[in-house]
């Protein structure tokens, strides 16, 4: 079940792949697909691939894997610190829903490694996952 949860996932991704300039000019760069948090498969997608000082776009999916259903009602953010261990944050920024993707907007302010990570608040799934992004002058 859970592998069918991961295809419907990746295949809700599907739908972008031929178009994927046409969604705010850019393209996309997956950072994960089907992640287990709480009870929900989380797959997020960055833009631009190729992430330069100033606006990153982060959309973060939740299916439910017990109904293959988006889930559309969870407390969804996002936040980035700098990689290098200085004082800094862009963020937190709560999700804006737009089926079937939780959409965030973060300002890296400055190129180098930078850690981000999704939040996710809900009833059934309650958790932290992160991925890095070198952002680029």
């Amino acid at each position: 079940m859970r592998g069918l949860a991961v295809l419907l996932s990746v295949a809700g991704l599907l739908p972008f792949a031929a178009g994927v300039g046409a969604h705010h000019g850019v393209d996309w760069e997956l950072r994960m697909v089907g992640k287990r948090v709480g009870a929900y498969d989380l797959t997020v997608r960055t833009s631009p691939k190729q992430p330069r000082a100033g606006h990153l776009h982060v959309e973060a999916q939740l299916i439910d894997p017990r109904t293959l259903a988006y889930v559309d009602d969870a407390k969804v953010s996002a936040l980035a610190r700098p990689g290098d261990g200085t004082v800094g944050q862009a963020g937190p920024v709560s999700s804006r829903y737009r089926r079937p993707w939780h959409e965030m907007d973060l300002v890296l302010n400055r190129s180098g490694a930078w850690e981000v990570q999704i939040v996710i608040d809900d009833p059934r799934a309650q958790g932290k996952v992160s991925f890095r992004v070198d952002v680029s002058d």
